[in-house]
């Protein structure tokens, strides 16, 4: 696939494997922050990298278990704090995310950036190798450099 600017649906849905109106739902549900809608009746829906992006996480995430509000706040954790998108590139660096399901048992990764509610969101940036500890049964980790890569990008 060439990489260009924007998508419409119909690619996004060869790309992601994610069903038509699953996509349909997750842009009207505002899951993928800072979509933008177009304007006009009949104009198709345009999708970014970012979206796409966002769309492959959600659906691994979905995968591994997770439901739509972990998901959506993770999601927008990692639009607003993880910067994955300076100057409109995903980052180079290996970026691993790891969701802890039961924070009473958390201990931080050194380099990770924390975020604390019912779950926490680490974000580990640069390490080439994570250990988690044996004890801790309800840890999801996603290699967020691995589903850029099936972007396309």
């Amino acid at each position: 696939m060439l990489l260009k600017d924007r998508w419409i649906r119909k690619e996004v849905v060869e790309l992601t494997e994610i069903p038509d109106r699953r996509v349909l739902f997750y842009t009207e549900q505002n899951i993928l922050p800072g979509f933008q809608k177009t304007v006009g009746r009949g104009t198709p829906r345009t999708y970014s990298i970012v979206d796409i992006f966002y769309l492959l996480l959600l659906k691994e995430l979905n995968a591994l278990g997770l439901s739509l509000t972990p998901i959506r706040a993770i999601i927008l954790f990692l639009h607003m704090k993880a910067e994955l998108w300076k100057s409109g590139t995903f980052t180079k660096e290996p970026v691993v995310l790891i969701i802890s399901l039961n924070p009473k048992e958390h201990v931080l990764h050194p380099d990770a950036q924390g975020y604390n509610e019912e779950f926490d969101i680490q974000v580990v940036r640069g390490s080439k190798e994570i250990k988690l500890l044996a004890d801790s049964t309800s840890k999801i980790v996603v290699n967020l450099n691995e589903i850029f890569a099936k972007t396309g990008g």
